[in-house]
């Protein structure tokens, strides 16, 4: 299974699911003080595998997602979903690329 939040219906991506995660400057924060805020987040000691990074390019974005693979617990704003019930859950394709990345860890 995967820990899912859905995402505020506004805005990029609005309405979509995706996993819990932090979102960082590069020129303000590194990636590690990024995970270490979200493993904090989910009450996790920390990531224990180096991240894979994945590149998106949107039209007005370069994003350059930093993908762990750890075990969590939902709070209320997530929830657990199984793999096989992905392809009914709306996502973006940048969030299907980091599933995929989490699967493959």
């Amino acid at each position: 299974s995967l820990l899912l939040r859905r995402r505020q219906s506004t805005g990029l991506f609005g309405g979509l699911h995706e996993p819990p995660n932090v979102v960082f400057a590069p020129d303000s924060q590194s990636p590690q003080a990024a995970l270490d805020q979200l493993c904090r987040s989910l009450g996790l000691p920390g990531a224990t595998t180096p991240p894979k990074v994945i590149r998106r390019l949107l039209t007005h974005r370069d994003l350059r997602i930093h993908v762990v693979a750890v075990d969590a617990h939902a709070t209320q704003a997530e929830r657990w979903i199984r793999v096989e019930n992905l392809p009914h859950i709306g996502l973006s394709a940048a969030m299907r690329s980091v599933i995929d990345a989490a699967l493959q860890a």
